[in-house]
Parts: C-alpha cells; structure tokens; sequence
C-alpha cells in the first residue's frame, strides 16, 4: 500500500500586495509550502498557502510578512 503525504490548504485571506517569483521561492525554500496571492471573480485578493500540515501555518506567518515588507 502507497504511503499517503498530507498536504493542508490554508485560505484564503484578504492581501492586497503580491509575491515576486523571488519571494515564493524564498518561502518554498525556507517552508516546503507554496504561496499565492490571486484575485477570484472580481473580489478581494487572497493568500493560500499549501503545504505540509505541520508547516503551512509558519509558511503563512512568513508569507504575510514578506507581502508586509518585514522579512
């Protein structure tokens, strides 16, 4: 029997800003979690973060600080 990974989504939240490639990487590469902000059907922008359950709640502290200028 194949082993299953969890992955967790969390989302999505309202930002305003965006990533550069640089920062998504920078947050991959410190988290192991994937970081988005898009707009969906003309409303607010939204962060989601997905990843590995035990680290998508660090990605998205690190997230809204890279998007707030802080890291």
């Amino acid at each position: 029997m194949a082993e299953v990974e969890l992955k967790q989504v969390l989302g999505p939240g309202d930002e305003v800003a965006t990533f550069t490639a640089a920062d998504r990487d920078f947050i991959l590469g410190h988290t192991g979690c994937r970081v988005s902000v898009r707009a969906r059907g003309g409303g607010p922008r939204v962060l989601s973060v997905k990843g590995p359950v035990e680290l998508v709640v660090s990605a998205r502290q690190l997230a809204l600080a890279v998007l707030r200028g802080w890291a």
